[in-house]
């Protein structure tokens, strides 16, 4: 029955603790792990697709992401640096708004 629950109201494959289908002996999703990366894994121990010494297939002539390359997908480029400022905004959540503007000009003393 696709969509079984485990005892902790997870799906039976995605939960870890009741031996999921997704997770291998390792305890880690069998998509990732090293040891039974079912093909998805590089030499490298990195994902196939993600790897730039391998030129994964979503690695572009210009050795990064092809999603955020700035080249083959403008959009996307800045798309990501919309994502990084809005991370750096969230993470500078308590710092006084003086220190925010102007924190490349603040001296570590």
């Amino acid at each position: 029955m696709p969509g079984a629950l485990c005892p902790c109201g997870l799906r039976r494959y995605n939960c870890r603790t009741h031996d999921g289908g997704s997770f291998c002996e390792c305890r880690v999703r069998k998509q990732t792990c090293r040891v039974h990366g079912r093909g998805s894994m590089c030499a490298h121990a990195r994902r196939k697709r993600l790897c730039k010494d391998c030129l994964g297939s979503a690695i572009c002539e210009h050795q990064s992401r092809r999603s955020e390359c700035r080249v083959c997908a403008p959009a996307g480029y800045l798309w990501k640096k919309v994502r990084s400022a809005t991370t750096r905004a969230f993470r500078m959540k308590g710092v006084p708004k003086s220190q925010v503007f102007f924190s490349n000009l603040i001296i570590n003393q």
